[in-house]
């Protein structure tokens, strides 16, 4: 791996001074990233620079066996091939967007005698008119439905003209829920209209058309036609409860897409809220992922080739935050459109409202696919890549010393596997050889009696110890001392006992605060390793408490002292037992001696003599 390193790293500073495509093969031949540069040179060769930490950079480097490269005559060119190459290889570090089966748009083709409502995955160059996209189909379904609701517009499969005068009207027609289209006295203008009015509807026209509709009304009522004008008062009824369903949020006319970036810990989203004259059609959630070295590098290529490959570009485009190829797309997505296409950066209005939720509806979406295995997973993945594994740790252990002073000296070891506490496996240690306080002492005790004792099913694949320079040299002594040599390093705090870095023998540091999630991650094992070792100091220092006060009694030694304790486990209940119930336990003698020591008689005062 190093040698294909060096040797792609030797080629990307190579390339030329010129705006181009990269492309990055594996050892297979497979294209794994495409990438677009205003500079080649100066773009590749970022990937393989030292600070570069991002985990998916430095996996596509370390899978990468080939670097081709495609000058172009400019940056614009660039990204039209850019676009154009993913689509074709599909790469894996890259954002792939699918065409997904559930986008589409309604189809209404009013040129024809009995037009009808159907979807369509895309924008053809015919007569008809198309309203969406919807991402959903049962978005558009349901949208169907209460636009034939609303218009009473047949429901049954029956086709116009040939089915007219067949069979009698069906049962929606007697329950007044289809004005009856196959009744040979309705008339084809009264379909034609109602299919209008629908398309209004769908075109974001509905005061319009409410305005159109009472305007009849009320001239049909001038003129004594109480029918129709009944007729009319019902159906703006029903086109009022289809508007409250068709919620606007903002007061742009036309189409207009919303967006919204969120950049989580281990993920980042785009949601795309799409607006039609003002109401919502539909959203579509894309969780990012990819190579790039930052996540704004994922938006930008993420609008590309969403746009790129669209055939229903909206005029206004609504982005969260800028990005460098902002000009270079609004330009391709204009040629493409055949019309000016904006993308702009709101910051107040409705059109900032609107940004905001498909923002919200981004993050919510990254938080509902983000779970604990993946954080766990990634800042495994972030430790290995800080302290130059090739492997995320599998097994690690966690050293820490507690004592009070010159007494109740203790050790912990807690033990993490793949990430997850294993507590079954955790050990604590009573330090023997030295009854002053001493932590680096301490510390290399434990683990030399921790090795001395090690076997390879057990031998851990990282020793994390809670201190600095001083600790970890001492524990490493004395686990080279015991024949093994495991990766060590030593937990430093800074001045408000918050983890710092990482330290090891060497006295070289690695800081933690370039990666949250893994900062987060040897906090929680330092914090576990202290809470266990405290937890061990506090039943030392209890039971040496206990210790100190029976040996006062006569009579009580170590092992009377022992079962006493194992009998009634404090010295509470100790204090509390009877007589009868110590002498279960020891002698009677030294049952009334423990008895008398807790409940001593009061001392008889004499009476003062009389004087003669």
């Amino acid at each position: 791996m190093d040698s294909a390193f060096e040797e792609l790293k030797k080629k990307a500073h190579s390339l030329p001074l010129e705006p181009g495509v990269y492309l990055y093969s594996d050892k297979n031949g497979r294209v794994i990233y495409v990438g677009k540069a205003r500079v080649l040179r100066n773009r590749v060769s970022q990937y393989f620079h030292p600070g570069n930490t991002h985990p998916k950079v430095r996996a596509m480097v370390a899978h990468a066996r080939k670097l081709d490269y495609i000058v172009t005559a400019s940056e614009y060119e660039a990204l039209v091939l850019e676009c154009s190459l993913i689509k074709q290889h599909q790469p894996c570090y890259n954002i792939l967007l699918k065409d997904s089966s559930g986008r589409c748009f309604i189809r209404v083709d009013l040129t024809e005698p009995y037009p009808k409502f159907e979807l369509a995955n895309k924008i053809e160059p015919d007569k008809a008119e198309y309203f969406g996209p919807y991402f959903s189909r049962e978005l558009a379904y349901s949208v169907i439905d209460s636009l034939k609701a609303t218009f009473r517009l047949p429901v049954c499969s029956r086709v116009f003209p040939r089915d007219i005068g067949r069979e009698r009207p069906c049962l929606h027609y007697q329950m007044k829920q289809c004005y009856g289209p196959c009744r040979k006295e309705a008339s084809q203008e009264t379909y034609l209209e109602l299919m209008k009015n629908a398309a209004m509807i769908l075109s974001g026209k509905t005061a319009e058309l409410e305005a159109t509709l009472r305007a009849e009304m009320e001239e049909a009522a001038e003129a004594l036609a109480f029918e129709k004008a009944a007729e009319l008062r019902d159906r703006i009824h029903a086109l009022s409860i289809l508007g409250r369903k068709q919620k606007v949020v903002t007061d742009s006319r036309g189409r207009l897409d919303a967006c919204g970036l969120y950049i989580g810990e281990l993920k980042s989203a785009v949601s795309v809220l799409s607006v039609n004259n003002g109401a919502i059609t539909g959203q579509q959630i894309t969780i990012l992922s990819g190579a790039a070295n930052d996540t704004l590098e994922l938006y930008a290529s993420f609008l590309a080739q969403y746009y790129a490959q669209s055939d229903d570009i909206p005029a206004r485009i609504l982005i969260s935050t800028d990005f460098e190829d902002r000009g270079l797309l609004t330009d391709l997505l204009t040629k493409q459109r055949g019309k000016s296409v904006h993308i702009d950066i709101p910051q107040r209005g409705l059109n900032r409202q609107l940004l905001d939720m498909s923002e919200q509806n981004a993050k919510s979406e990254v938080l509902r696919t983000t779970n604990r295995e993946d954080k766990t997973n990634r800042a495994l993945a972030e430790l290995a890549s800080l302290i130059g594994f090739d492997e995320p740790p599998k097994r690690i252990e966690a050293y820490d010393i507690s004592n009070n002073g010159d007494s109740a000296i203790v050790a912990s070891m807690v033990v993490f596997v793949n990430g997850k506490p294993y507590k079954s496996a955790y050990r604590s240690y009573a330090i023997r050889g030295k009854k002053t306080q001493d932590d680096y002492y301490a510390m290399s005790e434990v683990i030399g009696r921790r090795f001395a004792k090690a076997m390879s099913s057990t031998m851990p694949d990282l020793v994390l110890i809670d201190g600095g320079l001083g600790q970890v040299t001492s524990a490493k002594t004395a686990m080279e001392a015991e024949g093994h040599s495991v990766p060590m390093f030593g937990m430093v705090k800074d001045d408000r006992h918050r983890t710092r870095a990482l330290v090891d023998a060497d006295g070289k540091e690695i800081s933690l605060s370039a990666t949250p999630i893994c900062f987060s991650l040897i906090t929680a094992i330092q914090d576990e390793a202290h809470r266990f070792a405290l937890r061990l100091n506090h039943a030392r220092t209890k039971n040496e408490t206990l210790s100190s006060a029976l040996d006062r009694i006569h009579g009580v030694g170590e092992i009377r002292r022992a079962a006493l304790l194992k009998k009634f486990r404090s010295l509470r209940q100790i204090s509390e037992a009877t007589v009868a119930e110590l002498a279960e336990v020891v002698p009677i003698g030294t049952a009334k001696a423990v008895f008398d020591y807790f409940h001593p008689k009061p001392r008889s005062v004499e009476a003062p003599k009389e004087r003669i």
